[in-house]
């Protein structure tokens, strides 16, 4: 009987040491400092061939900072060189703010503008504890430039049409749409 019981504490510590640890929260995985290593875009509208542009940012040093306190701040090391931006690209020049986690995507507030323009939705997926990706798809395109045409419906009003009206044709000829950057952990 002396036999078992040091059998049975060895055998329970080694199944709990065994237990895999539950995954940290996205809030908690990206905390610290993450360098920008490719950036993609691919645009099909009808009627054109697909365009796929690979920015010009992950040559720059960018670095994302998340602190715990809900803030950010987005910082490129090399500014000797134009780049030719893009809407999205723009959104990273040095750049700071809030960020958070809201029915599973990663949403970005720009300290530089005052409206809801400046919020950017992103899908977020950790690939490990040291890598993750941030895209856009269409939807969340969508989402973006219904901001902007609501922003700017004084414009659209003189067309005569509606919001909705609007949207339905830029979602027509929007076929795809699918933006992707990948970041590693730098500490």
């Amino acid at each position: 009987m002396k036999f078992y019981k040091p059998l049975f504490i060895l055998l329970t510590t080694l199944i709990f040491s065994a237990c895999e640890q539950a995954e940290p929260s996205p809030d908690q995985q990206i905390l610290g400092d993450w360098k920008l290593i490719s950036s993609e875009a691919l645009l099909h509208i009808r009627e054109k061939d697909p365009e796929l542009a690979n920015s010009e940012l992950a040559s720059k040093n960018l670095v994302m900072s998340f602190a715990k306190d809900g803030t950010y701040e987005i910082k490129i090391d090399d500014r000797s060189t134009d780049i030719n931006m893009v809407d999205l690209d723009a959104f990273y020049l040095n750049n700071k703010g809030t960020y958070q986690f809201k029915s599973g995507f990663l949403e970005f507030k720009s300290s530089d503008f005052a409206s809801d323009l400046a919020v950017i939705k992103y899908k977020l997926s950790f690939n490990n504890k040291d890598a993750f990706e941030m895209v856009v798809d269409r939807e969340l395109y969508l989402e973006m430039i219904r901001k902007l045409v609501e922003a700017q419906w004084s414009y659209f009003q003189t067309m005569g049409k509606t919001v909705d009206e609007v949207m339905a044709e830029l979602s027509a000829d929007l076929l795809e749409f699918k933006s992707k950057s990948k970041y590693l952990r730098v500490k």
